[in-house]
């Protein structure tokens, strides 16, 4: 078997690529795979075009939807020791390359006609044609005997070698082959740009989070801070299937819940504490405002408070609502208005002079926390909006809740397993809208009815309004099919890349 090569030669760099921050819009423009189950080859979307943000995989059971999407997941995937070579090398294809909208292609291939095995990967630089290697890993199944990795070693690097190796009839004659290619393939390894370390850092530099929501509702991905739990309180040996599996569901929302609470709650503290003045900076302020006051023409008294006291009533409306969420307390600046307008004509002027250290404060706060109350608001919103009898509140220290229209507090067990889902899926876009990056979900519409399954994408759009996120669907789902007729990309079959 012929080690495996890129279709084309890349041009060989004689430094490490410099680690870069990827922009959270990089998207997946084309995949192109070939020889998944040795059967299918797939150009997506194909006929010139690119994938949109909002891209949904349609075909028959059994044209490998659910295994693209874990090849796009574990090969894009850079973490090591996680298990996502491994995990893609279980998987039966012959050459998958993944073009990115940064000009970041990442390939993986197998030599000749196999489907499994040993993979050469690499993420290259395509500037119009001419591609610039950032990093290149030939991999090796870990599960072999010394004998057979020795020979899918020779395999890999030379087939002309491995046949002589075969048929050699002496010892020393075999042990002298063996030598002279471990030494060219140390040789390879040699090279800077090819290795395990490289390739995972031209990953990390290159290419966006990647999240992979599968059909039995886990998130995966590399980015996802997960909490450990006690495990269950009965003996698994004593539940039937169903049992665990709605323990299981209870248990992954608990903990979707429980992490997306807390980046919100964080969210909120990190913007009240950058925004606020402190007393020190106020007063401070104030007290140069009026040391400077004799020296500089007094202002239009009248016309500066009236317009301080305008923009202290409309912050007075911006702060109920970020109390709504207890990201600061209500502000009643109607009350200071209303003092202000008792005070004596001779005394106005120092009333201004008061007010605008106060005013500008707030003003500042307020800028840091819009960010974090309409992302939390739009969250709210969204689930409320497909929630019946029941809604989801959220505030700052208590973190979030579903309660009934009695104000039950409710528990994961306590909802329908189609509350369950979407609740757990739009827990985990809250998470990884935080990095952007790309979202992949294996059927999003199971458990969902009709209704919800119609407005699902739209909601996905509305939780990831800056575009931070490109969603990848797979889904048999007419109705999502039908509303989103622009993002369905239906698996054809395309002639061999090879």
């Amino acid at each position: 078997m012929a080690a495996p090569s890129s279709s084309r030669t890349a041009t060989r760099l004689t430094h490490k690529p410099a680690i870069v921050v990827p922009s959270p819009a990089t998207t997946i423009v084309r995949i192109k795979l070939d020889g998944l189950f040795g059967l299918y080859n797939y150009d997506i979307p194909g006929n010139g075009r690119t994938l949109s943000r909002t891209p949904v995989l349609y075909g028959e059971n059994g044209l490998g939807k659910t295994n693209i999407l874990r090849i796009l997941f574990h090969l894009l995937s850079s973490a090591d020791k996680a298990g996502h070579r491994t995990a893609l090398g279980e998987i039966k294809f012959r050459k998958v390359e993944i073009a990115l909208s940064n000009s970041i292609i990442v390939r993986a291939s197998r030599a000749g006609d196999s489907i499994e095995g040993a993979m050469r990967m690499e993420v290259v630089r395509d500037g119009n044609g001419h591609e610039e290697l950032l990093g290149a890993w030939d991999w090796y199944p870990q599960d072999a005997t010394t004998r057979e990795t020795t020979q899918r070693w020779l395999a890999h690097l030379d087939p002309t070698e491995a046949r002589r190796m075969a048929t050699a009839t002496s010892t020393a004659e075999a042990r002298s082959e063996l030598e002279s290619v471990f030494v060219r393939f140390l040789a390879k390894e040699s090279d800077p740009l090819v290795g395990e370390t490289v390739f995972l850092a031209a990953l990390r530099a290159h290419v966006p989070p990647v999240y992979f929501l599968t059909s039995d509702r886990i998130l995966s991905s590399d980015h996802v801070e997960r909490r450990q739990y006690a495990g269950l309180s009965t003996d698994p040996r004593r539940m039937r299937p169903e049992e665990m599996m709605a323990k299981g569901r209870e248990h992954a929302l608990n903990e979707a819940i429980g992490l997306a609470s807390r980046r919100f709650s964080q969210m909120g503290i990190g913007a009240a504490r950058k925004g606020s003045g402190s007393t020190h900076t106020i007063y401070r302020d104030l007290i140069k405002r009026l040391a400077s006051r004799r020296s500089k023409k007094a202002p239009r008294t009248a016309q500066a408070l009236e317009e301080l006291t305008t923009r202290l009533l409309a912050l007075s409306s911006r702060y109920s609502l970020y109390s709504q969420y207890g990201l600061a307390p209500n502000l009643d600046g109607q009350s200071i208005v209303t003092l202000l307008a008792n005070v004596r004509q001779t005394e106005r002027s120092v009333a201004t002079e008061v007010l605008r250290p106060y005013v500008e404060s707030l003003t500042e706060s307020a800028r840091d926390l819009d960010a974090a109350y309409n992302e939390i608001h739009t969250f709210v919103s969204v689930v409320n909006g497909f929630l019946y009898d029941k809604t989801l509140e959220f505030a700052l220290v208590e973190g979030m809740v579903v309660k009934n229209r009695l104000g039950d507090v409710l528990q994961p067990k306590d909802l329908s397993s189609g509350e369950q889902q979407l609740l757990l899926l739009f827990c985990h876009i809250a998470l990884a809208h935080a990095e952007g990056g790309l979202f992949i979900i294996d059927e999003p519409e199971i458990s969902l009815n009709i209704k919800w399954q119609r407005r699902l994408v739209d909601a996905l759009r509305q939780l990831d309004a800056t575009k931070n996120l490109q969603f990848i669907l797979a889904s048999h789902s007419l109705e999502i099919l039908t509303k989103h007729r622009d993002g369905v990309v239906a698996l054809q079959e395309t002639a061999s890349g090879r």
